[in-house]
């Protein structure tokens, strides 16, 4: 992290990207999330130059583990489904919590007051709010995001149910709650929906105060033949020795992943010819484009999201089932509880749900029509502002700033590259990207466990 604080001691701000990777895929040069992870951190860093007069350095932190265990064709290389979820499951309770808690913790202690006198809640959303030192994205994919989930999901409860048992009204004004980062996206996660089962209801329950960008964001594509088939196949004979169950709900949730159960599904996005936004002017794959263009489209993108909480915002939060057109060509819409679903036109977890018009197959998570979906979302968090800082979240941000850092820097002309590499107890040693020994990963084999060293 020193590398980090560095940067940030020299009065550098930052926009971190955190990836964490899935199963089929690991850390090597020619695996092709890392490729698409490098050209996501250039679009991104070539974004935030054209977006803004004071643009922050992009960094970008490529969490991997072997989830490509051994080099065998399909159908075969399917058969490691198992080893590779327990795999994910162990990782998940190792380093990553260590990793995900300091970044949370140093940007807590940036944005604070003291540090970041800026980064404060905006009272209104016409004017974006982009002077929080450090911004954050954390993304995780397949068993990569369960591996992020598990390290997020207790502080998220913890977040959204502080006022539930305290009060029955909502929160004060401004009382905004902790983020682990300024967003978190799921995309196509593969875990059971039962481990996700209390932060749905949680989330319903919270009472916002005020307008605020989700915490999380959980997207999965009906096209995804692997969450859908091959994961409640996979996990079937795991769950003959957790019977019985005490209903059929639970039954399902144990088996299928939150992604394709309608009662967990709060939001439908998919590809339409919106009329919005017309002068905007759309991302191709393998083409940047110039700064005037990505300039004209910020306005465009401020000027849609004032005409949508415009349309769907009283008395300052927005009102059931609410329909955004997004620059480009993606709608959302918020949904009505179905069954024993819930709804919260509020709700700071979202579970949306896709098809192949958004996202084709299990692999398709970094398109640039998705992936620019997320941004302008991303985006949203900038506009409506951040919270400012409890003392005691400064104080634990402060001791993980002065900690020793585990992460190294590969620099380019754009962007600053953050590599961690995870490993399980079958690895003794990794090397890293490129030729540089970024930062590696042993297994102590006495315990059992990940250092990073």
């Amino acid at each position: 992290m020193r590398r980090i604080t560095d940067l940030l001691a020299n009065q550098e701000d930052l926009n971190i990207v955190l990836y964490v990777h899935g199963w089929k895929h690991g850390a090597e040069t020619d695996d092709k999330n890392v490729m698409l992870f490098r050209q996501l951190l250039a679009s991104m860093s070539r974004i935030e130059r054209g977006y803004s007069s004071s643009p922050r350095r992009t960094v970008g932190i490529y969490v991997g583990w072997r989830g490509k265990s051994v080099h065998l064709p399909e159908p075969l290389i399917s058969l490691t489904f198992w080893s590779r979820k327990s795999a994910a499951h162990r990782i998940s309770n190792g380093s990553t919590r260590e990793l995900l808690a300091r970044l949370t913790g140093v940007q807590r202690y940036y944005n604070s007051k003291t540090n970041s006198k800026d980064c404060t809640v905006v009272e209104s959303s016409d004017v974006p709010n982009e002077r929080c030192r450090v911004r954050m994205l954390m993304i995780g994919h397949s068993f990569g995001a369960w591996i992020l989930y598990s390290a997020v999901h207790n502080p998220l409860i913890e977040s959204l149910s502080g006022h539930i048992d305290l009060s029955g009204d909502r929160p004060e004004a401004g009382d905004r709650a902790e983020r682990a980062a300024d967003m978190i996206v799921l995309v196509n996660p593969a875990f059971e929906a039962s481990t996700y089962e209390s932060l749905h209801r949680v989330a319903h329950l919270h009472k916002a105060s005020a307008l605020e960008t989700p915490l999380l964001v959980s997207v999965t594509s009906t096209s995804d033949r692997a969450t859908r088939n091959a994961f409640p196949f996979g996990h079937f004979f795991n769950a003959l020795f957790e019977q019985p169950v005490s209903s059929d709900e639970q039954a399902e949730a144990m088996l299928h992943t939150h992604g394709h159960i309608e009662r967990y599904v709060t939001h439908r996005l998919i590809a339409g010819d919106t009329k919005h936004c017309p002068d905007w002017v759309a991302p191709e794959a393998g083409k940047p484009r110039p700064l005037p263009v990505l300039q004209n489209n910020k306005k465009l993108e401020i000027e849609n999201n004032r005409q949508f909480l415009k349309t769907y915002t009283q008395n300052g939060l927005l009102t059931p089932e609410w329909k955004r057109e997004f620059c480009g060509k993606m709608v959302l819409t918020q949904l009505k509880g179905k069954g024993h679903g819930i709804s919260n036109p509020n709700s700071l977890v979202w579970n949306i749900g896709t098809d192949n018009s958004v996202i084709k197959g299990h692999s398709d998570i970094m398109n640039v029509e998705f992936l620019d979906f997320i941004r302008q979302l991303y985006s949203d968090n900038a506009m409506f502002g951040h919270k400012g800082q409890s003392p005691t979240s400064v104080m634990l941000g402060n001791e993980f700033a002065k900690s020793r850092g585990i992460l190294q820097q590969f620099d380019s002309a754009v962007t600053v590259q953050l590599i961690l590499r995870i490993v399980n107890a079958a690895q003794e040693r990794c090397a890293m990207l490129e030729v540089d020994l970024l930062t590696h990963a042993r297994t102590d084999k006495k315990i059992g466990t990940e250092k990073i060293i």
